[in-house]
């Protein structure tokens, strides 16, 4: 195989040439230049590490990560980090029920209590605004150690059978924020 631009290993691979420079910023690949020759190009051993790189981003490996298993050949290297990522993808997958299990509860009491104003609904249930509570500080990015504590604390409490009343509170009449329907 002949070397290739950036562009043409950018359209091969389905990446931007962007990233590509990322990469070789980050140190997980290399490029050449030739004499007299603008632009970057990368050689066939590049183009295979490329999709090895491709293919562990896809598993959602860290390019930090990525870097110390292509530099290292030790499979056991490899091994102790993707068993890392597992650990995090079972604390996410936990975190991602938990959120499943509180949407699906408001569904339910929404369902069954239709034409009641929303706020009033989720104002009452205590037991649910505390599991929502222990979700406050909760990121997009489920690995902090002290969100999961909150979520799990938060799976114990919606799994525990719990008496729950709706109380149906009409609205007020002489609201006039757009909260209430800005009615006079």
């Amino acid at each position: 195989m002949e070397p290739m631009t950036i562009s043409q290993v950018s359209k091969i691979l389905g990446i931007s040439t962007r990233m590509l420079r990322y990469y070789e910023k980050a140190g997980l690949i290399e490029s050449r230049r030739k004499e007299g020759y603008a632009y970057r190009i990368y050689d066939e051993n590049t183009v295979c590490r490329l999709r090895r790189i491709l293919l562990l981003r896809k598993l959602r490996i860290p390019v930090r990560q990525i870097k110390i298993i292509l530099q290292n050949p030790n499979a056991a290297t490899a091994v102790e980090i993707f068993q890392k990522n597992i650990n995090e993808l079972d604390e996410e997958i936990t975190a991602l029920s938990t959120i499943r299990e509180i949407l699906s509860r408001f569904a339910n009491e929404l369902a069954n209590a239709t034409g009641l104003p929303l706020q009033s609904l989720l104002e009452k249930d205590d037991i649910l605004l505390e599991s929502i509570e222990s979700l406050a500080l909760v990121s997009i990015n489920f690995k902090e150690d002290q969100t999961m504590e909150k979520l799990n604390q938060a799976n114990i409490s919606l799994s525990q059978p719990t008496d729950i009343r709706v109380i149906y509170l009409p609205p007020r009449r002489h609201c006039r924020s757009p909260l209430c329907g800005g009615r006079a």
